[in-house]
């Protein structure tokens, strides 16, 4: 089969880059055609040059095109490009190209590439208008950078992105069988000698220091976990800008009399083969930023990732099975340092307890009980095909939903609507146990919101079909008649005010700010050269708005008829005798 060859622009950070590694190695799996070229920024190169799957690396030295010399620059700025543009491939344009930077200043790189198809951040050929054409993108735009929770991770979004546009061009993908797209043998790794750095006869728990907690608190978690785990040994993590803290760290669990054996510090002596060798010896990575986190679970090793933040957004967390999010349940509440034990633990020792109690169990059980009202531990698990795929978190500890948590789930389910074309039942992932007062009380409020909202955007729908049936019967739309003119103006004010509404009612009600968002990213985003292809684009996007918000209403009504008392058989007596 020819080659299908694929550019990605992906000037982002460590993190988003190893995000963008595991979407493009899930299509490679589904089309060995794939011939893939990444472009990224010089400072995060040795991260895709460890994925020796891919065709080439191109590192680009975006510091040195900005600044008061910038017109120097431009002599190495030509021929860093020149590959790219066409000089190197005697002028072939790429089959597809892939922008994952999701900027602005991406968007004008993407529009100088030639390309036979072009998805994520662009700009239009005539004006150099910004487009985000394709309709993930325009989501990522609208929802993700709007400060909005998808409900979806990040790396699902990719996926599902790449692989829509392959099957739609190349085709459906290759049968090959429920393979996993992560584990040990997703880098390549460089070990000396052969020798494993960390004793293979313990248990390896890594920890990457940061400022999250002062030294005296990571050693409260390290002194936990080595005093009652004598099979457990710790490696401290970290870049160069962090020794000062490992030695505090060092000298403080020094001083306290304990095994300075089972510490190993390695905070600044590594590079990237190092980190990737090491990290996947260990057994658990406990993290408080996304590229380790990441690096972790694309290794196979599971994650305890930390934040500070309530209901901190999973759209960038460590993606696969059973990793763990630990998280305060107050923003004016820091994370303990026993919490983050109690959540290791927990999740190390699961196959001797079998889960058969929750994670406020468990804290209780270490004499921790005072952390339950603050403490939030969710676990990651693959959905099922039938689930609707992808990632999902799931608390440890049973508490009432949040509105915000049922409005994640409604803005998944709308977004596999608008773009996978299928669903999950509605409320397939509601329980009757999690439902309280204060969201049934928030949802019949956006009951009465949301009927406004899909009555207006039924109307839209049905004006914007009277535009594009006056603008395509038009002889010429140049030359046309003074009624017909008039029609159209009328028209045109009419679904101007309605866009207007929809944003007023997103504004008293900020449960609907996903379709004002989306609202204005679909007509920023129409194409055409006539009145008539545009209006066709204006009737496509009303009416995916509208199904968003018809759907949103079957979930409130079936949240609130699940609310309802059940009715419940009596009971048959038997008489005693």
């Amino acid at each position: 089969m020819k080659p299908i060859r694929c550019l990605i622009l992906q000037l982002g950070r460590g993190s988003d880059i190893l995000e963008s590694l595991l979407a493009l190695r899930a299509a490679q799996q589904l089309y060995p055609a794939l011939e893939m070229t990444l472009v990224c920024r010089e400072a995060f190169a040795a991260i895709p040059k460890e994925a020796d799957w891919l065709k080439e690396v191109i590192a680009l030295p975006t510091q040195e095109w900005v600044g008061p010399h910038v017109q120097e620059n431009m002599g190495p700025v030509a021929k860093t490009l020149s590959p790219l543009i066409g000089t190197k491939t005697g002028g072939e344009s790429w089959d597809l190209l892939i922008n994952w930077s999701y900027s602005q200043a991406s968007s004008y790189l993407a529009a100088l590439l030639p390309a036979k198809l072009k998805i994520g951040y662009t700009r239009r050929s005539k004006c150099l208008d910004f487009s985000s054409g394709d309709a993930w993108s325009q989501f990522v735009h609208g929802a993700v950078q709007g400060s909005l929770d998808p409900g979806i991770h990040l790396t699902d979004m990719l996926t599902t992105q790449l692989l829509t546009a392959l099957q739609i061009q190349y085709g459906d993908p290759a049968d090959v069988g429920n393979h996993s797209v992560t584990g040990r043998n997703f880098f390549r790794r460089v070990s000396s000698a052969g020798d494993p750095i960390l004793d293979p006869s313990r248990i390896w728990v890594g920890i990457q220091i940061d400022r999250f907690f002062k030294a005296s608190e990571w050693v409260r978690v390290m002194k936990h976990t080595l005093e009652r785990h004598p099979e457990v040994q710790i490696v401290l993590l970290g870049d160069s800008t962090r020794r000062a803290l490992a030695r505090e760290i060092t000298q403080i669990y020094g001083h306290q009399g304990t095994d300075p054996r089972r510490l190993v510090n390695l905070v600044g002596e590594t590079d990237l083969d190092i980190w990737i060798d090491v990290v996947s010896q260990c057994k658990w990575m406990i993290s408080c930023s996304a590229l380790p986190a990441q690096l972790a679970s694309l290794l196979g090793t599971r994650v305890l990732q930390l934040y500070h933040s309530k209901n901190p957004s999973s759209i960038q967390a460590a993606y696969g099975n059973h990793h763990l999010m630990l998280s305060s349940t107050d923003n004016q509440v820091r994370l303990a340092p026993e919490a983050v034990y109690a959540a290791w633990s927990y999740g190390q020792y699961e196959k001797n307890h079998r889960r058969n109690w929750d994670f406020a169990q468990h804290l209780e059980r270490l004499g921790f009980s005072s952390l339950v009202e603050w403490t939030e531990l969710k676990r990651a698990r693959i959905r099922p095909s039938e689930e609707g795929g992808g990632v999902a978190y799931d608390g440890d500890i049973t508490r009432p939903m949040l509105t915000a948590d049922w409005l994640s789930l409604v803005h998944a389910q709308i977004a596999r609507q608008w773009y996978c074309g299928w669903t999950a039942p509605v409320g397939s992932e509601l329980s009757r146990a999690s439902l309280n007062p204060s969201l049934l009380q928030d949802l019949r409020a956006l009951e009465d919101s949301s009927g406004v909202l899909a009555r207006v955007l039924s109307e839209a729908v049905k004006t914007a079909e009277q535009f594009h049936s006056k603008s395509a019967g038009l002889k010429s739309e140049k030359l046309m008649s003074v009624s017909d003119r008039e029609t159209l103006e009328t028209q045109g004010r009419k679904l101007l005010e309605l866009q207007k509404l929809v944003e007023r009612l997103a504004a008293a009600d900020s449960n609907l700010a996903l379709f004002s968002a989306m609202l204005t990213i679909l007509l920023h985003n129409l194409e055409g050269e006539q009145i008539s292809e545009i209006s066709k684009e204006t009737v496509h996007a009303f009416k995916q708005l509208e199904q968003g918000a018809l759907l949103m209403r079957s979930w409130i009504k079936h949240t609130l008829q699940m609310a309802r008392p059940a009715v419940v058989a009596p009971l048959s007596l038997i008489p005693t005798p």
